[in-house]
């Protein structure tokens, strides 16, 4: 994003950096005023995930396969929740069973469904309120912004 052109721009010796698509960058810099490492440690000091091009597929693949592993995990805590709250109310013993009270105010369904849910929410749905709070501290707004504000 443009933020992250401003944030490489500002690195002392960068002659010009560019997009080219699908989140990749061409930089031109002065070797002897600035490394490659020291761009990417730039970058990644602001809270964003680089890498090299050389690497760049194998981080891909790496990142799909931890999309994939939070997905089905999300998956596995999300479909109790849909279970719970919309089939076993049906069930005239299961709807006596989840309005169990735990404490004065605490039904067990209620229980259930917050335990579940905030699983979901904080240990999953991490990356979306970090990736979120990175993009506003750097004054842009991206899909994480939108996920964390929608949640």
């Amino acid at each position: 994003s443009d933020v992250i052109l401003n944030i490489i721009n500002h690195i002392h010796g960068i002659n010009q950096a560019k997009y080219i698509g699908n989140s990749r960058l061409d930089i031109f810099f002065d070797p002897h005023e600035v490394g490659p490492r020291d761009i990417l440690a730039t970058i990644r000091d602001d809270g964003y995930h680089v890498a090299l091009a050389s690497s760049t597929e194998r981080g891909q693949d790496e990142q799909i396969d931890d999309y994939k592993r939070s997905f089905y995990g999300s998956l596995l805590f999300t479909v109790p929740v849909v279970v719970i709250s919309m089939i076993l109310p049906m069930i005239p013993a299961m709807e006596t069973f989840l309005r169990y009270t735990l404490v004065p105010g605490l039904e067990l369904e209620a229980f259930l469904l917050w335990s579940l849910t905030t699983v979901v929410q904080f240990w999953f749905g991490w990356r979306f309120y970090v990736n979120a709070a990175n993009a506003v501290r750097h004054g842009a707004a991206n899909m994480d912004v939108l996920v964390s504000l929608g949640t």
